[in-house]
């Protein structure tokens, strides 16, 4: 549904949101020491950066999450509704509220493109102002 909504192909992978440590170690074959130490400068529980891992996903994943890929990307959500709702329904996709391929990003839910704000299930509003930083990528 998501890839119809965003007219995103399905060859791109999304990201993987999760609340914790033992979420991460849920979707993930390895996490190496340098991926250790990263996790624990960046990754801090009670107010992470928004940094995204790339990790070799378990070989027990379906290959739909990933696109085919054999790997994973994952980020640990900011503390609030929606780590509570992953702490209670577990990790979730990802995805910035645009259409694939435009460069718009949304801070209100005004700012939300009229075609997917029609098509979503539900929506969320923040009470918090969202940052607008693109995210930050390692692969491991």
């Amino acid at each position: 549904k998501i890839y119809k909504i965003k007219k995103r192909s399905k060859n791109l992978p999304f990201i993987i949101l999760i609340s914790g440590h033992d979420d991460l170690k849920s979707l993930v074959s390895d996490i190496n020491p340098v991926a250790k130490k990263i996790i624990k400068n960046f990754w801090d529980i009670k107010n992470p950066k928004p940094l995204t891992l790339i990790f070799n996903k378990k070989s027990s994943l379906e290959n739909f999450i990933t696109s085919g890929s054999p790997n994973i990307a994952i980020r640990l959500a900011d503390p609030g509704f929606l780590r509570n709702m992953i702490n209670i329904c577990g990790p979730i996709v990802s995805t910035s509220a645009t259409i694939s391929g435009t460069k718009s990003y949304s801070k209100k839910i005004e700012d939300i493109p009229a075609t997917i704000r029609k098509q979503v299930d539900l929506i969320v509003e923040c009470p918090s102002s969202l940052t607008g930083v693109e995210l930050i990528r390692l692969d491991f």
